[in-house]
């Protein structure tokens, strides 16, 4: 996904340097995402919807966040686990 357009870019089945990349344009919806958040938010406390983004999906973003961080202060590569 490309930031900020949050064009999706994938593959019709497996992975090859040899098969066209998909590019998909999501829609933006022109609502104020702070007040989207804050909406779902609510429904979520109050039952009526389940979480967008998952604790687990929480910790995987951490996990990348500090390997970015550990890798701009030591120069090495950093490995994770499959995301």
């Amino acid at each position: 996904m490309s930031l900020p357009r949050l064009h999706q870019f994938s593959y019709d089945g497996d992975a090859s340097w040899h098969k066209p990349l998909a590019t998909a344009i999501q829609p933006v919806d022109p609502q104020l995402p702070h007040k989207m958040q804050l909406k779902h938010f609510v429904q979520v406390i109050e039952g009526n919807e389940s979480p967008i983004v998952t604790p687990a999906d929480n910790v995987k973003t951490l996990e990348t966040v500090m390997a970015i961080k550990e890798a701009t202060k030591t120069s090495n590569l950093i490995k994770l686990g499959k995301l």
